[in-house]
């Protein structure tokens, strides 16, 4: 798929920071307005341990340094809430 030259690209996502003790904290916030009431304590922290080991979870930096790496400019954050960023782009 080509993109029409100037049209904005909105990318949304969930996107924590890299470091320790941040990408903890985030992961258990996101797990804890995220779960179901109905999750039992194991299957919590089975959750957490999927989202810290099997998605690919780019920091906001990377997610800004990949679209403008892609080609996009004026890259700007124009969401965020709890865990999750939006960005908006120019190709």
């Amino acid at each position: 798929m080509r993109h029409k030259d100037g049209a904005p690209v909105v990318l949304a996502d969930i996107s924590i920071p890299k470091t320790k003790p941040e990408r903890s904290f985030w992961t258990s916030r996101h797990d804890g307005y995220g779960a179901p009431d109905r999750m039992t304590a194991a299957q919590r922290e089975s959750a957490r341990q999927a989202i810290g080991t099997r998605l690919t979870i780019l920091s906001p930096e990377e997610e800004e340094e990949m679209l403008r790496a892609a080609g996009f400019s004026d890259v700007s954050l124009f969401y965020a809430g709890l865990s999750f960023r939006g960005w908006v782009a120019y190709g």
